[in-house]
């Protein structure tokens, strides 16, 4: 017997939950080789914060204090991409109430980053 099709509700609440399983896997993945790395180096622990612009160069070489880092941001920004999964999935069923909402949360976060920035 075969199954029934998922509801659009259904399958848009399946990809955002996706998405955040994936986002944490990722994030928990980079913190874990970062302190694996780390602990097999002594003296690793870095006293300066590594620029965001060049956190994936760092992160790719090995840096362990980069690699936890980024896995901090990924943890961070992966909401964030929750939201942008909700608004692809509202506009793409053409539910234009749900879709302005997000888009309105949406700027709401990327108006936070960029006035929360320090110079």
């Amino acid at each position: 017997m075969k199954a029934a099709a998922d509801s659009p509700d259904q399958a848009l609440n399946r990809l955002v939950s996706k998405t955040l399983a994936a986002g944490m896997v990722l994030a928990a993945a980079l913190m874990a080789a970062g302190m694996a790395i780390g602990l097999a180096r002594p003296g690793w622990l870095s006293h300066s914060a590594t620029a965001l612009p060049r956190l994936c160069q760092a992160a790719l070489s090995g840096d362990p204090t980069a690699l936890l880092s980024l896995g901090i941001v990924v943890l961070l920004a992966t909401p964030a991409l929750r939201v942008v999964v909700l608004l692809w999935g509202y506009a793409r069923r053409r539910d234009w109430l749900f879709a302005a909402i997000a888009l309105f949360v949406l700027g709401v976060l990327i108006f936070s980053v960029s006035v929360g920035k320090t110079p």
